[in-house]
């Protein structure tokens, strides 16, 4: 490779390395979301599978059931941020 094509590489690689780390942290937070959503509907399953019933109130229940609903939906969209929260 010439010079001038080595330092054309560089001055793309500099110029993408933004958008690699953006990505990198996008995928990142997203498997973080998922693995969350997995968990926590596994533990809600189990709950409300336990025998002698759930330590956990019906009503606390059902709401993290709708929070999980919403985490789905963010994860459906392509908003990090909404993701996150």
């Amino acid at each position: 490779l010439s010079k001038e094509e080595i330092d054309r590489m560089i001055k793309d690689a500099e110029a993408h390395a933004d958008e690699d780390r953006q990505r990198r942290e996008e995928a990142d937070v997203r498997n973080q979301a998922e693995s969350l959503v997995y968990q926590t509907e596994k533990f809600v399953k189990e709950q409300r599978e336990a025998e002698g019933g759930s330590k956990v109130p019906e009503e606390t229940l059902t709401k993290v059931e709708s929070a999980i609903g919403d985490a789905k939906t963010a994860l459906a969209g392509t908003d990090i941020a909404a993701i996150k929260t």
